[in-house]
Formats: structure tokens, C-alpha cells, sequence
């Protein structure tokens, strides 16, 4: 597989380790966001990540801009934190990643948007108020609880966010998520620890 190049002559990989090791988030952000080759996997995570909305080529700046901010900011971040080099493939993957999650906190803070504009009916104090059903309160329960859980992700790091697909979705054991993060098991703990507690610290913001 040939490594797209930019106009230094440098891959996304070979860019991104440069500027990590200058310790420069910000041209660290600014050389991966114009980097041909973020650029294709963004479009690409874009096109998955936007299946099924309506008037996709009008929410495309909107999307972009919120998505890319945001995935500025955790590039940024990566400069102060640990980083675990395993090769090119693996960081494509993590590029991938970053990108289909914050394009999807940034489709459904738009979709939310949307919604207020259009002036939705509110969610009554008596989900059992006339002309209300409960398929309704689930339907409303299910956007405000998936909104929690992506905008405490689009935060994570990449330590975090792997211990969350290895132990908490896959349910693999604590001593062979630290096998294969190249960790302790006692950072792993902090990891799931430190995570839950951001989820904690989410819903409190975000509910009354």
C-alpha cells in the first residue's frame, strides 16, 4: 500500500510523528487537518457517518467545521499525553476513528439543532399527557442518552477509547486489554475509572 504524500514529501504518519516530537500541537493539528490523506479518510468517514440524513451536501460545511475543530483539539492534546507508536497501519486506523466519531458528535448536534429550529414538540413533565406516546418519551430518551455518550467519547483519548472497545464493548478481561494496550493492568483500571467518571461528569452537565 503506497502512503499518500504532502507537498513535503512527508506522510500523514511521518507528519504526525514530526510535529508530536517538535511538541507543536498546533502545527501538529493544522499539518494533519491538510494533509491529503486525512482528507480522503475524513470524506470517506463523512460518507459513512452521514448515511440516512437528508440534504447531506447542506449539512456538509456545518458538519466539517464542527467535526474538524474537534478533532483539532484532541490532536492538540495528544502532544501532552502518552502515545503509543505502532506503525502506520495502526495510526490510520486511530485517524479513521477520530474522525467517525467526531463527524457523528457533529451530525447529531446539527440533527438537534434542527429539531429546535423546526420547533419539535417539547418533551411534556407527563410522558402520558394526551397525544404523547411512550414510543415518543424512548425515542427522546435514546437521542438525549446517545448525545451523552458520544460527546463524553469525542473527548477520550486514544488510551481511553481503546480500553472502552476492549473491555467494556468486547468484554475482554482486564489482564488481556493491558496485553494488548502494552500497559498495566492498574493503568487499565485508571483508564475504565477515568472514563466512567467523564460519562459521570457528562450526564451532570447535560441533565437537570
Amino acid at each position: 500500500m503506497s502512503h499518500v504524500i504532502d507537498s513535503e514529501g512527508l506522510s500523514l504518519y511521518e507528519a504526525f510523528l514530526r510535529f508530536r516530537a517538535l511538541g507543536d500541537g498546533r502545527a501538529l493539528a493544522e499539518a494533519t487537518l491538510s494533509h491529503p490523506a486525512f482528507k480522503r479518510k475524513f470524506k470517506e468517514a463523512f460518507h459513512i457517518s452521514m448515511q440516512g440524513v437528508r440534504n447531506v451536501r447542506d449539512s456538509w460545511n456545518e458538519v466539517k467545521g464542527t467535526a474538524q475543530r474537534t478533532i483539532a483539539h484532541h490532536l492538540q492534546a495528544t502532544c501532552a499525553a502518552d502515545f503509543h507508536d505502532r506503525g502506520f497501519d495502526h495510526f490510520m486506523g486511530f485517524i479513521y476513528v477520530l474522525c467517525r466519531r467526531n463527524i457523528t458528535w457533529a451530525r447529531n448536534s446539527l440533527l438537534r439543532n434542527m429539531r429546535q429550529t423546526m420547533h419539535e414538540t417539547p418533551l411534556p413533565n407527563d410522558p402520558g399527557s394526551k397525544g404523547f406516546t411512550s414510543s415518543d418519551v424512548s425515542e427522546h430518551v435514546y437521542s438525549k442518552l446517545t448525545y451523552i455518550v458520544e460527546k463524553t467519547v469525542a473527548s477520550w483519548e486514544e488510551p481511553h477509547l481503546r480500553t472502552a472497545v476492549l473491555h467494556l464493548l468486547e468484554g475482554k478481561p482486564i489482564a488481556e486489554t493491558a496485553a494488548k494496550l502494552g500497559c498495566t493492568e492498574r493503568t487499565v483500571r485508571n483508564y475504565r475509572m477515568e472514563g466512567i467518571e467523564r460519562l459521570r461528569r457528562t450526564f451532570n452537565d447535560e441533565l437537570p
